[in-house]
């Protein structure tokens, strides 16, 4: 079993040792339990602004000493993959087509799971795709959403840079006090203006009836209220239809918190509800 108390909070090795396949202009890393069982039930996780799939590294590690297969995608210009030229011109559509290439190259049902700016990617992806199970780790909403209210836009026309160290540690970590940030700075990646500015101009709407299906949604606690005011993620819970958990002294980034494991907990917990459903049609 994976001791929680010894896990350095921004090692990313484990995906170093992880199958690596290309799906649409991104990639996709599978978990060894994946690997060993391809056709059972997986957990496809799709990061947020700035990230990459090395966000997740906890997650994967975690599930594969539990058995539950894992997948996480690097969207297009992502975790190391170059950015070409029209990069700052990929919004959450384009991003999404990479997640709907890895998700159908799956042998297993998937249960996609989205953080932050990557849950609505992921809820694009889901329109056109068949999904056993949808998550939202601190969700960025649909665009019609009920009393949203729009966020000034960044500029456009080239990628953007990272936010600067404290903005990062406050907006991603809530402050926490961390011994060495470096490998978290240096991981992050510029990002499509266009990408962010789908989320901020609500222009990207999301049809629910394409998720009438085991939901669940996590809140963090501890997030940035300009972006996740008081009840937008509880809204974003219900407009999907999804179980809903607000985790108590939880930054924004949960999956890469000191208590990253309460959120893996509870993943676990649905993973094994969804499965069980039955009449499942795959």
């Amino acid at each position: 079993m994976i001791n929680i108390n010894e896990v350095k909070l921004f090692d990313f090795t484990y995906m170093d040792r992880l199958t690596v396949r290309s799906c649409g202009k991104g990639r996709i890393f599978l978990s060894k339990a994946a690997k060993a069982q391809p056709k059972a039930p997986i957990f496809v996780f799709v990061h947020g602004g700035y990230h990459g799939a090395w966000c997740f590294a906890h997650y994967l590690e975690y599930f594969d000493r539990k058995g539950i297969p894992t997948a996480a995608i690097d969207l297009r210009g992502h975790g190391g993959l170059k950015q070409d030229t029209n990069f700052h011109l990929a919004g959450v559509k384009e991003m999404a087509i990479d997640v709907v290439s890895a998700c159908t190259a799956l042998a297993g049902p998937p249960i996609l799971v989205g953080h932050s700016l990557g849950a609505l990617v992921a809820a694009v992806a889901g329109e056109e795709i068949k999904l056993m199970g949808f998550g939202l780790l601190a969700p960025s909403p649909p665009g019609q959403l009920e009393s949203l209210k729009s966020l000034p836009t960044v500029q456009e026309g080239t990628s953007l840079a990272p936010p600067d160290q404290k903005t990062c540690l406050n907006k991603f970590l809530a402050g926490e006090i961390i011994e060495n940030f470096d490998p978290f700075l240096e991981k992050l990646c510029k990002e499509s203006p266009r990408l962010l500015n789908d989320r901020r101009t609500l222009r990207i709407h999301i049809n629910p009836h394409r998720f009438e299906l085991p939901s669940l949604c996590l809140a963090a606690e501890r997030d940035i209220n300009a972006l996740h005011p008081v009840g937008q993620d509880r809204a974003t819970a219900k407009f999907f239809g999804a179980d809903f958990y607000e985790l108590f002294d939880t930054p924004h980034c949960m999956m890469l918190s000191s208590k990253w494991y309460e959120s893996a907990y509870y993943l676990e917990s649905w993973y094994y509800k969804v499965i069980a459903i039955p009449n499942h049609d795959f």
